[in-house]
Order: C-alpha cells, then structure tokens, then sequence
C-alpha cells in the first residue's frame, strides 16, 4: 500500500508492475519507516508473549502455583513492561504525529488489539487533517469506530423482534432500562 501525502515526492513506476514502485521523498513513507523501526521487535513478539501468558494461566489453573511457574511469571512480567511500553510508545507517536497517515494505520492496530478505549480513537479520529479522513485508512478508521461503537459495552442494543418458543411476539423495546436474558 502507498499512502500519499500532499507534498514535493518523487514516483517511480514501471507500466503493469505497479508492486515495485519507489516513492521517494515521501514525509508519510518516512514517517511510517521510522514508527516501524522502533515496533518491530515488539510486534513480532507480541502473538507468542500472549499465548504464552494464555498457556502459563491455563497451567496454573490445573496444578496451582510453583516455584518454576512463579518464574516463568516473572519473566513474562519483565516482558509485558516491554509490551506495555510498546502501546505507551504508540500513544506518544498518535499526540506526536496526529495530522499523519500513519496515526490512521495505528489507530487501526490499536482497535483490532483492543488497546485504545473507544473515547480515545474518537479524539484522535477528529484531530485528523481532511485528507487523512478522506483516505482510505482515514474512512477504515471511521468505519471500524463506528461498528464498535454500535457493539460497545453499555450501548444501546438495536430493536428486535421476535417470536419466543409459545409464538408469542417479543419486541426488545419492552424490555428497554432491564435485563433481558435469553
């Protein structure tokens, strides 16, 4: 993906090979290379530290606690202070860096990892310059807000209606300020 922002750059492509084009001088490609340097190690960490961590609590689960159990919990407590560093450090790269394409990209990262609460993808989102809105991750962002929004903890279910197990019709918004359990 080329993500392009307004500004001098120079475009290299050779006809039907658009995969191999160079973009040179580009402040977004600059800007994502630099975010990506300082997360690689991280991100490719990141899949194994958590199922390690499922493991490890699955096992203490089943035999309780012990000595070699306390440290392996250790070391993943020395790793998950990295872990956590690592989504401190994309906070500080979204205040940093809030007009860029980039923040975009991240937010969408943050959202699928469960890593940013609703109400902060929405101050970021509304900080973004209209050609970051405009983009396509920009519209990925919002699109991907809003369906969370619709499902978040707390939000008001859509209405529904249905027919319960006697064929009598049920409609959710009888039950609107209650439980409804099924």
């Amino acid at each position: 993906m080329i993500v392009l922002k307004p500004g001098p750059m120079q475009v290299e492509l050779t006809v039907d090979e658009f995969s191999s084009a160079m973009v040179i001088g580009s402040i977004t490609k600059d800007e994502y290379k630099k975010f990506i340097e300082t997360e690689r190690p991280l991100i490719a960490e990141q899949p194994m530290f958590l199922k390690e961590i499922d493991s490890l609590n699955k096992k203490k689960m089943l035999l309780g606690k012990s000595k070699d159990r306390q440290d392996q919990f250790g070391d993943l407590n020395s790793r998950w202070s990295n872990y956590a560093s690592s989504i401190s450090n994309n906070y500080r790269f979204l205040r940093a860096n809030g007009g860029s394409a980039v923040s975009a990209f991240l937010l969408l990262r943050m959202m699928d990892a469960h890593t940013i609460p609703l109400d902060s993808v929405e101050i970021f989102y509304n900080k973004f310059p209209q050609f970051v809105k405009n983009s396509v991750l920009g519209k990925t962002v919002e699109m991907t807000f809003n369906g969370k929004r619709k499902i978040a903890v707390g939000s008001r279910a859509p209405a529904l209606n249905a027919i319960d197990i006697s064929g009598k019709s049920i409609n959710s918004e009888e039950y609107a300020g209650g439980n409804m359990c099924c």
